[in-house]
């Protein structure tokens, strides 16, 4: 799950830079305020995957937690 998501924000990432260039250049901006303006995009597209990575991870941990709670005889944590 965490390749898919790794490969997905690359993807976006990838697609989004190319888009703002694109439209920055269309608009007449400059050179270095078009990358500028690219590699902001491309930060927040790459800290929003990362994000969504750990939150993932998160979750599926306190899964394994609360089956290996449930198999050990325990109460999950959700009924305390």
């Amino acid at each position: 799950m965490r390749t898919l998501i790794a490969t997905l924000t690359a993807v976006v990432a990838v697609l989004v830079t190319v888009i703002v260039a694109a439209m920055d250049t269309a608009s007449g901006a400059r050179g270095p305020l078009v990358a500028f303006r690219a590699g902001v995009a491309c930060m927040i597209v790459v800290l929003a995957g990362r994000l969504a990575g750990f939150v993932l991870m998160r979750t599926a941990l306190r899964r394994h937690y609360e089956q290996w709670r449930m198999a050990a005889g325990g109460r999950p944590r959700s009924e305390r």
